[in-house]
């Protein structure tokens, strides 16, 4: 292992841009000694040996850890030599900070790689003879407050800000290894160096030293929630407005002004099941009655719900006592199917992408642009339900209204299939049409064959979705 750490920190070393002539005069030397030295990690090796070292700085960037040194009487950074088991020389500093300051949290900044390089002549001390420190100087982030530090080795210890090093007897490479950690300070979520005011790997934002007070913090929640408000209005517009164009968007890229495609789908779901307490439209959450008897599987419906009222019924039990028995059992499934529909919906997204996919076969559209689409318009179609499940609700209330004051009305025919879907099926036809053409940019007599085909493909995987429905709510009640 040693030799591949040898291999692996020469190309560190090597990949590494020194600042100054200074450290590149360091940097020189610790690469030569690396690579004519077999145990360069070793501290029986006479000539010297690499350490490795942390610059432990805070969060917001502003402070940095340092140790006042016993036998060298001056602060230094932690650090140490490197141990059997350490795997790397970021491992050794990543140890050794952890042993000098008490820290458990230190985490690599600018994402792992070396911040700076020093080679340093140690005088003898004791038995041991003089030699050099050929020091690999890591970056390391903390949210936390050391505590604690080696009395053994140190004297003393404190936390520093950049303007309190002339102040100090702080080593000239230290100094320089500060200052670059204070220029790119890391993401505090993904370590990532930090360029401007947000991570450009994570996306989280840069802290400072304001970043803890009252006032930032309700800054940061206002623009949250107007950044939501913002990107929900910008989905839902584009979505109802320019069929086709929120999938289109997002296949060219253009993402960060919507909502995603899933958060957006179960946004609208949640919402739609909200809605269904009001104004009741079971399409999706269809009751034992509809699965028995106005479905593609009623008949097999009706023979498994027999059998199992027949276990269900007492022995010897008459009429009365069976009615009661398929009443209860039809509100319990129907409870049931109403609380497995809101999770089953999604089932009809892959369902109508694999339609798409067949519609569009050797188009060679990729297949997360079916997957895309079929979310946006299932998203439509739980906004249109709900919005039409209202209207009808609505519809009902003057119509019993009217009825109420002498004015002969029926609200039962508005609840009849044909004019519950024909609105619906009609809706869906010239919204595919639009979505499909913008979204695939068919045209002409193929757009329209593929629109027909996307229209019985919806119809497919409700029938389906339902079958399916029943099936998992009939084995689970």
């Amino acid at each position: 292992m040693s030799e591949a750490r040898r291999i692996a920190l020469l190309d560190a070393l090597r990949a590494h841009v020194a600042e100054s002539d200074v450290e590149a005069a360091s940097l020189a030397r610790i690469i030569a000694f690396v690579e004519r030295t077999p145990a360069p990690f070793d501290r029986a090796t006479l000539e010297g040996h690499i350490t490795g070292s942390a610059v432990v700085m805070s969060g917001d960037g502003t402070r940095f850890f340092v140790l006042h040194h016993r036998k060298l009487d001056r602060w230094l950074q932690p650090g140490g030599h490197s141990d059997a088991e350490d795997d790397s020389t970021l491992a050794t500093a990543l140890r050794e900070a952890r042993e000098e300051t008490g820290l458990t949290d230190l985490k690599p900044g600018n994402s792992g790689q070396i911040l700076d390089v020093d080679a340093h002549d140690i005088p003898a001390h004791g038995a041991e003879p003089a030699h050099v420190h050929y020091d690999i100087r890591y970056l390391l982030m903390t949210s936390g407050a050391a505590t604690t530090y080696n009395m053994v080795e140190a004297a003393g210890a404190r936390w520093i800000t950049l303007d309190e090093i002339d102040g100090l007897d702080v080593d000239a490479s230290l100094a320089r290894a500060l200052h670059k950690a204070a220029r790119s300070p890391a993401c505090a979520n993904c370590n990532a160096v930090l360029t401007g005011e947000y991570c450009s790997v994570c996306g989280e934002h840069r802290m400072d030293a304001h970043d803890l007070s009252l006032a930032s913090f309700l800054r940061r929640t206002f623009h949250n929630l107007t950044n939501i408000d913002a990107t929900f209005i910008a989905s839902i517009r584009t979505l109802v407005t320019k069929p086709g164009l929120l999938t289109l968007e997002y296949i060219h890229g253009r993402r960060k002004r919507y909502l995603q495609p899933l958060d957006l789908f179960l946004l609208i779901n949640l919402l739609y099941f909200l809605g269904q307490a009001i104004a009741p439209m079971p399409i999706f959450t269809t009751t034992l009655n509809t699965h028995m008897h106005r479905t593609m599987h009623q008949q097999i419906a009706r023979k498994l719900v027999s059998k199992k009222l027949e276990r269900l019924t007492p022995v010897g039990a008459d009429s009365v006592g069976r009615s009661r028995v398929a009443i209860a059992y039809a509100s319990r499934f129907d409870a049931n199917a109403h609380a497995q529909a809101k999770s089953l919906v999604i089932l009809m997204v892959p369902l109508f992408a694999l339609v798409l996919a067949l519609l569009y076969a050797g188009s060679e559209k990729p297949a997360v642009q079916h997957i895309i689409f079929s979310l946006h318009f299932y998203t439509w179609f739980l906004l249109l339900l709900t919005a039409y499940a209202m209207l009808l609700y609505l519809v009902v209330a003057i119509l019993r209204v009217l009825s109420s004051i002498g004015i002969h009305t029926d609200p039962a025919v508005l609840g009849s299939d044909l004019i519950a879907s024909l609105p619906i099926i009609i809706g869906v036809a010239a919204y595919l049409s639009f979505a499909m053409r913008r979204a695939y940019g068919t045209r002409g007599f193929t757009a329209l064959l593929r629109t027909a085909g996307a229209v019985l493909g919806v119809m497919g995987a409700l029938f389906l979705y339902r079958m399916i429905l029943f099936f998992t709510v009939f084995y689970t009640t």
